[in-house]
């Protein structure tokens, strides 16, 4: 159950970056409101609300970050339902480790 919870809460946070709240300029222009240019395919929000933009920004990166450490250490945690073991953190590194050596 908790890795279904952490999918759903990385997928939110993808979704989110995708589709930011308020939508994308659909064309350059210039907004009144702010007296800022903008260009198309960037956030309304961002150019109307910058501070609430970056709080958005920042609070999204961090759950999305989260969730997928989640779902590493869950899928990697061996089928055990009480925990990592003392020698969970080597498997661990046994299993990444060679994604990482291919890159």
């Amino acid at each position: 159950m908790t890795m279904v919870a952490a999918v759903l809460i990385a997928t939110m946070a993808f979704q989110a970056a995708v589709s930011p709240p308020g939508g994308v300029w659909q064309e350059d222009g210039f907004d009144k409101e702010t007296s800022r240019d903008y260009k198309a395919g960037f956030a309304v929000m961002a150019t109307k609300h910058p501070k609430t933009y970056a709080n958005f920004v920042h609070a999204n990166l961090l759950s999305f970050i989260s969730s997928t450490i989640a779902i590493l250490l869950l899928s990697t945690a061996g089928g055990r339902t009480s925990g990592f073991s003392r020698n969970g953190g080597k498997r661990l590194v046994k299993k990444v480790r060679p994604n990482c050596d291919t890159v």
